[in-house]
């Protein structure tokens, strides 16, 4: 813990004096501190030394609870293929159907494996589970595509994201594959990997328009709310 916290005063000094000596850190930091205004100087000063394009800052719990945004970070790699594996990938596509979405990643219930599933089909009949996915080419050529997520409801923006993307994975038994993908199926595999990582798809927007996605999404919440509480009263 000593270790920690001189590593966190020597980043907190180092940044201060980056401050001081160059304007165009400080015209930097003035932006960043302006979206979270509400955190103590220090802890702006260490978003920023971290994130400079921070818009919002808050604890895990929070985005969980305030935003149904898992930020479950730190997806540990998968060495065991076995039974119980297995019935974790037939879950998550059940609850990947019910919901109904095109992808799930295990973090976005709580289990911290790097596992994704998807099916992209109209008739949902190509499941597609990958155990330690990687992103092993990527095209320069981008294309714009609007996406939602199943832990940010009624949430839709366009992203651009690399057209094609070749995957090495391994399957529930533990066979490794490689898959090509274009289309709606390079998005969602990119999507959901994004997830394993803590990743989602409004951290590929502006500054400005991740601002006002995170704005609509609170409107969201409390509309929500608002109509719970509506339901409950004529209860």
């Amino acid at each position: 813990m000593g270790d920690r916290h001189y590593q966190i005063d020597v980043l907190y000094r180092n940044t201060l004096q980056a401050l001081v000596e160059e304007t165009e850190r400080w015209k930097g930091f003035l932006d960043c501190a302006g979206y979270n205004f509400k955190l103590r100087f220090d802890e702006q000063v260490l978003l920023y030394a971290q994130r400079p394009d921070a818009t919002a800052a808050l604890t895990i719990a929070q985005w969980n609870r305030g935003f149904h945004r898992w930020v479950n970070r730190g997806a540990k790699g998968i060495d065991v293929f076995d039974e119980d594996l297995r019935r974790l990938a037939a879950d998550m596509a059940e609850t990947m159907y019910a919901a109904p979405g095109v992808g799930l990643a295990a973090n976005q219930i709580g289990i911290l494996k790097r596992i994704i599933v998807i099916d992209v089909t109209d008739d949902k009949s190509n499941l597609l589970v990958l155990c330690n996915p990687e992103i092993i080419e990527a095209s320069e050529e981008l294309q714009d595509h609007e996406e939602g997520c199943l832990s940010l409801k009624g949430l839709y923006e366009h992203v651009k994201r690399p057209a094609h993307v070749r995957v090495r994975a391994q399957d529930a038994e533990g066979k490794e594959f490689e898959l090509d993908c274009t289309g709606l199926l390079a998005v969602c595999v990119q999507h959901e990997m994004d997830h394993l990582d803590g990743i989602v798809f409004i951290d590929h927007l502006s500054m400005l328009k991740k601002q006002r996605a995170c704005t609509k999404l609170r409107k969201l919440r409390r509309e929500e709310r608002e109509k719970e509480k509506e339901k409950a009263s004529r209860r």
